[in-house]
């Protein structure tokens, strides 16, 4: 992976402050999440103290203070990009009127601070930190609400614009059900409180889309997460 020059890195962080316990990272418009995402081209978009609520495509993490590529490059050194659909299961303890929407995340393995993060280290943080370039570095997200669920027992909830995981490196997926529905003022962050949550590690997503032509989920582009209650919403 290639280190990235730091000027432009210090220029952005200049012009925005803030710090790393901003739950800058819970917001954005979904860092694969689709259509109205800034095309700009960004500096590190993780760095803690220049969370941009991530709404651009993610082609880069926060290491250490310094901006890390990330994603394996194509022959025009674009980064190859991925979708994927991710079923969230929830558990029997809730009911589906409960739930209003439902957030799913993809992080890198490595930390700002450079140890490698776990379904346990994220699980152990409050929501509001789990997506923040202060803890974590995210690659993709979004968010959706809880329409028409019924009698099912999972939530589907797609993710584009996936960086295509490099050699070695396993993505950590994470699934969170809310009791508040999105506000499209953040704009598409889960309200209220997470519900029930749910993670796996050793995700590899392969360049290509989850959608076949006949408008049914290609399963190499899908995985099914089982969330469990959280014991605070009880």
């Amino acid at each position: 992976m290639s280190r990235r020059a730091l000027l432009g890195l210090v220029m952005v962080a200049a012009a925005c402050g803030g710090g790393e316990d901003d739950a800058a990272g819970a917001g954005g418009s979904g860092g694969g999440g689709g259509d109205g995402i800034n095309d700009q081209p960004p500096a590190c978009i993780q760095m803690p103290k220049c969370a941009y609520g991530l709404e651009h495509h993610i082609d880069a993490i926060c290491v250490e203070d310094e901006c890390i590529d990330v994603g394996a490059r194509g022959p025009d050194d674009q980064v190859q990009r991925a979708s994927f659909y991710i079923f969230s299961r929830y558990p029997k303890e809730v009911t589906g009127y409960r739930i209003a929407s439902v957030g799913v995340t993809m992080f890198h393995p490595t930390r700002p601070n450079g140890e490698r993060l776990t379904c346990a280290d994220l699980l152990a943080l409050e929501p509001a930190k789990r997506r923040n370039a202060g803890y974590t570095n995210v690659v993709a997200w979004n968010s959706r609400n809880a329409a028409d669920i019924g009698g099912n027992d999972t939530i589907p909830a797609p993710m584009s614009r996936i960086p295509v995981n490099e050699p070695g490196v396993e993505y950590v997926l994470l699934s969170e059900l809310w009791s508040g529905p999105t506000d499209a003022a953040s704009p598409h962050a889960n309200t209220g409180a997470v519900i029930a949550d749910g993670c796996v590690e050793g995700v590899v997503v392969e360049e290509g889309q989850y959608l076949l032509p006949d408008g049914s989920v290609d399963e190499r582009f899908s995985t099914l997460i089982q969330t469990s209650w959280v014991e605070s919403a009880k």
